[in-house]
C-alpha cells in the first residue's frame, strides 16, 4: 500500500499522462495539481514509484510514465469515478428510445455510442438466450396445402418455415390452432415443449414437430456476435501513430480466436472487470487495456459490451460510460421479456 502522498503523486502522474500522452515530469505535477510540496520532494516520490514498478523512465526523457502495475493500482485504489451528466444520459436514452425493439439496431448503437464518447473501439455482443423461449406462434395459409409457420422468441427475434398440410385449411381454422398451441406453449423452452404431453390432432402436431425443430435451430444460431466500432478513433491516439503499430492493432481486431478469448474473461455478474497490458494471456493486447461488462435479463438472456483502448484510456469515464449502457441496455432487454 503506497504512502497518501506517494499516491497522490502516482494519481496525478497518471491523469496528466492520460491527458497528454506525453511523459510526466516532477514541475507539472508541482505546477498543476496543488500537492502541496516542491518539485524536489515530488521527484523523490517519483524515483520511489520507480524502484517499485509503478512508472518507468521512456527512453532518455526527464519524464515518467505509468507502468501496467501504476495502472492497476490507480484502477483499484485511486480511480474517481464521476457519473454521467443529465444531458449525457438524457442524450443516451433518447437514441435508444428509437431503437429500443430492434435487437441488431440497439446493439450497434450502444457500440457507436461508446467509440464515440471514449475514443476507442467499443465491442458489444447481441444477447444471447441460456435456450431460446417461445412468445408467440402463428399460422399463415399461403396456398393450397401450404402453410407459414411464424415463432416470435422472447428476446424479439423470429423464424419463419413454411409447412406443408395434408388437406386445405382455412385462415380461421388455423387461427384456432396456433392460439391454442400459444396458450400451450408461450414460455417454454423446446426441451420443456418436448416433454409434454398435450392431446393433439395430426396436423397440430405436425406443427409441434416443426416448432422443436425451430427452436433447435434458434438455439444453434444464436451465439453471440461481437460488433466493432472505432477502429478509427482509436488509430488516432499517438500510441499507433506508427504505421506498423496501426497494422499490428488492425490484425488484432480482425481476429476471430483472439476477440473470443478476450471475451471469455467478461464477468458474469454486474461489475465490470479491467484487464490491463501484459495481464491478459495473449500477448497481443501487452500494450492496451481492456474494460468489459454484461448487460441483459438475468438467467435468460445477457451480451458483453466492452472498450478496447491504449492502457492510457479515460478509466473514470469508460466505468461510468459502460455501467451506465449497461444498466440501459438491461432495462431495454428486460421488457422484451414481460
Amino acid at each position: 500500500m503506497l504512502t497518501e502522498r506517494r499516491a497522490a503523486v502516482l494519481w496525478s502522474l497518471i491523469e496528466e499522462y492520460i491527458s497528454t500522452a506525453t511523459p510526466v515530469p516532477s514541475q507539472v505535477i508541482a505546477r498543476n495539481y496543488g500537492l502541496g510540496v516542491s518539485p524536489a520532494t515530488i521527484r523523490n516520490e517519483m524515483a520511489q514509484l520507480e524502484e517499485e514498478g509503478y512508472i518507468y523512465q521512456p527512453h532518455t526523457s526527464a519524464g515518467r510514465v505509468p507502468s501496467p502495475k501504476g495502472y492497476r493500482y490507480y484502477v483499484e485504489a485511486l480511480l474517481r469515478e464521476k457519473d454521467l451528466t443529465p444531458e449525457e444520459q438524457r442524450t443516451i436514452r433518447h437514441q435508444f428510445h428509437q431503437v429500443s425493439r430492434d435487437i441488431d439496431e440497439l446493439v450497434r448503437l450502444s457500440a457507436a455510442i461508446l467509440s464515440r464518447m471514449l475514443s476507442t473501439v467499443a465491442i458489444v455482443t447481441t444477447p444471447r438466450l441460456a435456450e431460446p423461449r417461445l412468445r408467440l406462434l402463428d399460422l399463415i395459409s399461403l396456398k393450397e396445402f401450404s402453410v407459414l409457420l411464424l415463432l416470435v422468441f422472447q428476446n424479439a427475434s423470429f423464424r419463419q418455415q413454411i409447412i406443408s398440410t395434408l388437406q386445405d385449411m382455412s385462415q380461421e381454422d388455423l387461427n384456432t390452432i396456433a392460439r391454442k398451441l400459444t396458450a400451450l406453449y408461450s414460455g417454454l423452452t423446446g426441451a420443456e415443449i418436448e416433454e409434454r404431453e398435450d392431446v393433439l390432432t395430426d396436423f397440430e402436431r405436425q406443427v409441434s414437430t416443426t416448432v422443436l425443430e425451430m427452436m433447435a435451430a434458434e438455439q444453434r444460431e444464436t451465439a453471440s456476435v461481437p460488433y466493432l466500432e472505432g477502429i478509427a478513433q482509436l488509430l488516432g491516439q499517438p500510441e499507433f501513430a506508427k504505421a506498423e503499430r496501426a497494422r499490428l492493432l488492425m490484425e488484432l481486431l480482425e481476429r476471430k480466436d483472439t476477440l473470443n478469448a478476450m471475451l471469455a474473461q467478461a464477468p458474469e455478474n454486474a461489475e465490470l472487470r479491467v484487464i490491463i497490458g501484459s495481464e491478459e494471456p495473449s500477448s497481443a493486447f501487452q500494450d492496451l487495456s481492456v474494460v468489459l461488462g454484461r448487460y441483459g435479463a438475468p438467467h435468460r438472456a445477457s451480451g458483453i459490451v466492452g472498450v478496447v483502448g491504449p492502457m492510457r484510456m479515460q478509466y473514470s469515464k469508460a466505468f461510468s460510460t459502460l455501467r451506465f449502457l449497461s444498466d440501459t441496455m438491461s432495462e431495454i432487454i428486460e421488457q422484451m421479456y414481460d
